[in-house]
C-alpha cells in the first residue's frame, strides 16, 4: 500500500521552486507583461521585473501610478482629493493579469 507523507506538498514545492524552469516561466510572464505595457503612453517609465527566489517568483510592476494604469482611473484624477464633475473613466490595461492568464495562471 502506498503511503503519502503529510509534508509531501511542501517537499514538492521546494523542489519545483528551486528549478531553473520556474525562473524561465517567470521570465516569460514578465516578457508578456512588458509587451502589454508597451501600449501605454508612459511605457518608457514602467519597470517590470522578476523578483524572489526559493519557492516563489513575483512579477513586479513599478511605477508611481501602477494601480491606475493596470486597473483604470478617472481622467486627471491621479492625485487624492475630490473627483471633478464630468471626469471620464479610463479603462485599465490589465497587462499584468493578461500576461499571467496567457501563461496559465490567474
Amino acid at each position: 500500500m502506498a503511503e503519502v507523507f503529510k509534508n509531501a506538498n511542501a517537499i514538492a514545492a521546494q523542489i519545483a521552486g528551486e528549478s531553473r524552469e520556474m525562473d524561465l516561466a517567470a521570465a516569460e510572464v514578465a516578457a508578456s507583461a512588458k509587451a502589454g505595457a508597451a501600449a501605454h503612453n508612459l511605457a518608457g517609465h514602467i519597470h517590470i521585473e522578476v523578483a524572489g527566489r526559493g519557492k516563489d517568483r513575483l512579477i513586479v510592476f513599478e511605477h508611481p501610478q501602477a494601480g491606475p494604469i493596470e486597473f483604470g482611473h478617472l481622467h486627471n484624477n491621479f492625485e487624492p482629493g475630490p473627483v471633478s464633475p464630468g471626469a471620464k473613466w479610463v479603462r485599465g490595461l490589465w497587462f499584468m493579469r493578461r500576461a499571467a492568464q496567457k501563461h496559465g495562471s490567474g
